[in-house]
């Protein structure tokens, strides 16, 4: 991406992919990646939704905002940064 400056951190795209895709699941996805795995195809559903997580956190695509990103100091928890 020419002429643009990205200073977010790898632990920020990841926080916000992970909300973005979040809110474009089915309630029935939502349910498995809230409650866990129980079986060969809910494992398929958690396993297909981190790898679309990992692929969007680090590719160089504008992430979009969703509702649950509006904090204006985006901080996952167990991180380091402030």
């Amino acid at each position: 991406m020419v002429g643009v400056i990205t200073t977010m951190s790898t632990a920020k795209r990841y926080n916000l992919a992970y909300n973005y895709l979040f809110e474009e699941q089915s309630m029935f996805n939502k349910n498995i990646l809230i409650n866990g795995s129980k079986g060969r195809a809910d494992a398929r559903v958690v396993r297909d939704f981190s790898k679309d997580v990992c692929r969007l956190a680090e590719s160089d695509k504008e992430i979009p905002i969703v509702k649950s990103n509006y904090k204006e100091d985006l901080v996952p928890s167990g991180s380091n940064e402030e």
